[in-house]
Order: structure tokens, then sequence, then C-alpha cells
């Protein structure tokens, strides 16, 4: 295995771990970065396992960050003709160690909202948030000006169609920030806030074409249509067939009882016939 490769799950003994990384750089899990090993699980956050349910909590890879963000559902919604399940970065993923202990691992010791990815960047101390702060700690807005964070314009949204397990509909969104502390040896910073300051913030951005909208739905809805009405039909004709069955049972019921009676009629009469007269005992 040569540095930098990655091994993807095909799904063939498994198709819930299909696009699932084995293996990323060469590593099965990251050992260099945080304060224990951080396992390489997840898919690319683009494809996930077919027959996706509101219940799933789904895992992504995020090599850029060395670690694993779990996506949770929010709704569901129409897109283009196409039902999709939208799903979100879990806020836990920036919870610090009062909220989330086991965070204690990736160093977030500050107030809830930010990622610590210093240690991947030599102890550059950069943090990632989602853009203006959007569900951190109001502290963080509290010395920076302009910032107005809101789920519309800020926050991830991965919509993925379940039957599939496809995304159809994202908006990945990220703000890198730096920590900036007073340094009391220039005086022209003597008045310098120790803030944790916006770099930039960017999005990434797709959506399915609207002929390979038209080409799902031409496919896959027909299908699933025919297999439900075939489904039906079937449980149809085993009502049927239970009803057929259990008619002719009770009509074979009934005729047994009926011959059964006559029988027995027919029996009473010949045993009074033979009884001995009692006139005719000696």
């Amino acid at each position: 295995m040569f540095p930098g490769d990655s091994v993807i799950n095909n799904g063939v003994n498994d198709p819930n771990k299909i696009y699932q990384y084995e293996q990323w750089n060469g590593q099965t899990a990251v050992k260099d970065v945080w304060a224990s090993p951080e396992a390489v699980e997840g898919t690319e956050g683009i494809s996930f396992h077919r027959g996706i349910n509101q219940n799933d909590v789904l895992k992504a890879w995020i090599p850029e960050v060395r670690r694993v963000f779990t996506l949770e559902y929010v709704e569901q919604r129409m897109y283009k003709d196409i039902l999709l399940f939208r799903f979100t970065p879990s806020p836990s993923i920036f919870y610090n160690i009062h909220q989330m202990p086991e965070n204690a691992k990736y160093y977030q010791f500050g107030p809830s909202g930010v990622a610590n990815v210093s240690s991947i960047f030599e102890g550059v101390p950069l943090f990632l948030s989602n853009p203006h702060f959007y569900g951190a700690d109001p502290v963080y807005l509290e010395k920076i000006q302009g910032l107005n964070p809101n789920y519309e314009e800020h926050g991830t949204k991965i919509d993925i169609e379940p039957i599939s397990g496809t995304t159809m509909y994202a908006k990945k969104r990220t703000q890198i920030n730096v920590r900036l502390l007073r340094v009391s040896y220039f005086p022209q910073y003597k008045n310098l806030p120790n803030v944790l300051c916006p770099y930039l913030w960017m999005e990434e951005s797709g959506e399915v074409t609207d002929k390979l909208a038209l080409e799902f739905k031409d496919t896959v809805y027909p299908a699933l249509k025919g297999k439900l009405i075939t489904k039906w039909i079937c449980i149809g004709i085993f009502a049927v067939c239970t009803i057929i069955c259990l008619t002719l049972f009770f009509f074979a019921y009934r005729k047994r009882e009926a011959a059964l009676n006559r029988n027995e009629g027919y029996d009473y009469v010949d045993l009074k016939s033979a009884a001995p007269n009692k006139n005719n005992v000696a």
C-alpha cells in the first residue's frame, strides 16, 4: 500500500457499507493529530447507503480536519418533484468538553461552537465554525461587528434521496477563524481584545441537473410503483385464495355434518327396531 491511497467499500458483502472509507491515506485510523486515534469511517459526504430513513445518523469522513462528522436528519422536502431527506452536521461536533466530555480528544476546551484544528496546522491557532458563528456560543459575537447568523444563509444542508442514498442538493458552509491575542510589547496593539476573529467563510454547493432529475423520476418511481402494485396484487390474490379455501372448508364441513346427522338418524331407527320386545320375553 503506497502512502496516500484510500480504500472505499463497494458494498458487495454489506450494502450498508457502500461508499464507506476503509482506509484513508493508507491508514485505518489517524494517530498523530488528536489525543487518541481517530478511526477512519464514513463516506465522502456525497453518497450514502440505500434505503435511508429519518432515524439514521450518517457519518462523513472529512479529510481536511482528520475527523468523522455525524449528520442528523432535519426535515423532508420536495426538490424537482423528488422527495429528499435533509441532513445537517450534528451540533455536537462543535460542543466543548462541558457539553460533551468526549470532545476533550479534539482539545475543545473553550466555549461551544467551534472545532479546534490547531493540531493539524502545527499549532497555528485555527478554528472551524459555521459562518457568522451560527449556532455558536454568543460570546463569539460580542467582540465582532457585522455578524448576523441564520440557518438559511449560514447552515450546511445536505439533501439526500432516500431510496438511492444519493445527495441531490447540498450547500456546505464553513468559516475559518484565527485566535488573536493581545501582545504587550507592541503598544499600538495594547487595546486589541483577545478574540476569535473570522478570517474567511466559504460555500461549496451542488445540485442535480433537471435532466438527471427527470431520468431518476422516469426510471425509479415507475419501478417502485410497479413493485407496489405487484405487492398489493399478490396480497389480493392471497386474500381471495384464503376466502375461497375457507368457503370450501365451510361447505365441506356443513356437508359432513349433514351426512353425519343422516347416518345417526338411520342408526337410531335401526337400533330401535332391533331392540327386543318385552312382550316376547319369556
